[in-house]
């Protein structure tokens, strides 16, 4: 299937604010109101502020370009816990060193498919899908920036945590500010073929 990934910045320019707001209104995600809340209500002004960038994936159905999904990317400082073991801090940090105690990462902050109208049922795009095109933007950023390590910050979800950990993610821990879950990658070895 073909798709057309969409920068929100882009988008903005040509449709403006207000036509973006309406295109996202039909987005549907029952499984986190988090992730459909973002799109509608955050995005935009995140763009804006430059604190993240929102990609918007589209495809082709009974010739309309239909919303499937969309994922946002940001950057964060990771603080690397004492009680880390030595062999995660490596694969953090790329040091056994204690004193390292806080990297930058790539954070994918949110992805989502389309729930709206039964778009899920038609198997349109599938997260494993998303999530590649994810890695391959954060590949093209790694590129000029540098950096180690992928962050997912997610629900307490069994579906989640087996998505997560089937592609390459380890579980981290517990944030204690806001109780989500956090799983870690290492950039190298993606395989986004």
């Amino acid at each position: 299937m073909a798709y057309q990934i969409v920068h929100l910045g882009e988008m903005i320019e040509v449709l403006g604010e207000n036509k973006c707001k309406q295109l996202f209104a039909n987005f549907s995600c029952p499984l986190d109101s988090d992730i459909e809340y973002f799109l509608k209500e955050k995005a935009i002004l995140f763009q804006k502020m430059a604190v993240s960038r929102t990609y918007l994936v589209y495809t082709s159905y009974k010739n309309e370009n239909v919303l499937v999904g969309y994922f946002a990317l940001s950057s964060k400082g990771l603080s690397v816990r004492r009680n880390v073991s030595a062999t995660l801090r490596k694969k953090i940090t790329g040091s056994k060193s204690r004193e390292i105690t806080a990297i930058p990462v790539f954070l994918i902050g949110q992805l989502s498919k389309n729930y709206a109208d039964n778009l899920d049922k038609l198997s349109l795009i599938s997260g494993a899908e998303l999530l590649r095109m994810a890695f391959r933007k954060i590949i093209e950023a790694q590129r000029l920036t540098g950096g180690r390590i992928i962050l997912v910050e997610c629900i307490d979800n069994k579906k989640l945590e087996e998505f997560y950990t089937r592609h390459g993610f380890i579980f981290l821990d517990k944030d204690g500010n806001d109780g989500l879950f956090r799983y870690i990658r290492e950039i190298n070895g993606i395989c986004i073929v």
